[in-house]
């Protein structure tokens, strides 16, 4: 179960800096800071940047058929 919690956290982190600055300009890096935690964390649970933006929008496309 923690490792279900640690995903979510990274999710939720990542989602608030692409917003705030831009996919683009965030880099894993940035992830892992911002959330204080190792990128090898990060890599236990997502392949690569590609794979957390495309979850996340996968996300916004079901909340947004449910409104």
């Amino acid at each position: 179960m923690k490792k279900k919690k640690e995903g979510e956290k990274i999710l939720q982190g990542a989602y608030d800096l692409f917003y705030r600055h831009g996919v683009k300009r965030i880099t894993m890096d940035d992830i892992a800071s911002h959330l204080g935690i190792s990128k090898r964390t990060i890599y236990e649970h997502y392949d690569n940047k590609d794979d957390l933006v495309k979850l996340l929008m996968k996300r916004e496309q079901i909340g947004r058929a449910h409104v």
